[in-house]
């Protein structure tokens, strides 16, 4: 009976316990996630390089698309605020449609045809897919890879 009283008593404290300090975790981890972004950003942005083909620009645009992903579906703040000004969801949204709109310019300019445009945008959405799956797993220093490449964007 002393038992069933201990639980009883304390598995409640403990839930609550363990529901209080996980958002504070995860907070913590995104505050890390939002400081590696902004100096992966930071770092691409010092190469001084800038995309110049229709490849490259809609290479640029898909990124910033999966980026804009990543800030509209966080539902931590702190990540939010942390992040660099660059790096917000309404930058992030501006510079997709810039780079696309680009991209399709340089491509009339160069006298590409509309399939050979497809293929390109279809390889740069498979490349943006890769790096968002890359940062959603922090595999292959995927917190890195995605904001390092929007530097150069």
């Amino acid at each position: 009976m002393h038992l069933k009283w201990i639980v009883k008593k304390t598995l409640p404290l403990a839930l609550a316990t363990l529901l209080i300090s996980a958002p504070v975790a995860a907070s913590s981890s995104q505050n890390e996630n939002a400081a590696r972004a902004n100096a992966a950003f930071a770092e691409g942005a010092a190469i001084g390089v800038s995309p110049v083909t229709p490849s490259e620009m809609t290479q640029c645009s898909a990124y910033w698309n999966r980026w804009q992903y990543v800030v509209d579906s966080s539902n931590v703040l702190q990540f939010n605020a942390a992040l660099r000004t660059e790096l917000s969801s309404n930058n992030a949204k501006t510079s997709a449609a810039r780079w696309l709109k680009l991209s399709r310019k340089r491509l009339r300019h160069e006298g590409l045809n509309l399939d050979e445009w497809v293929e390109i945008l279809d390889g740069s959405n498979k490349r943006a897919d890769a790096a968002y799956a890359n940062w959603v797993n922090d595999e292959m220093g995927g917190v890195d890879e995605l904001p390092r490449a929007l530097g150069s964007c």
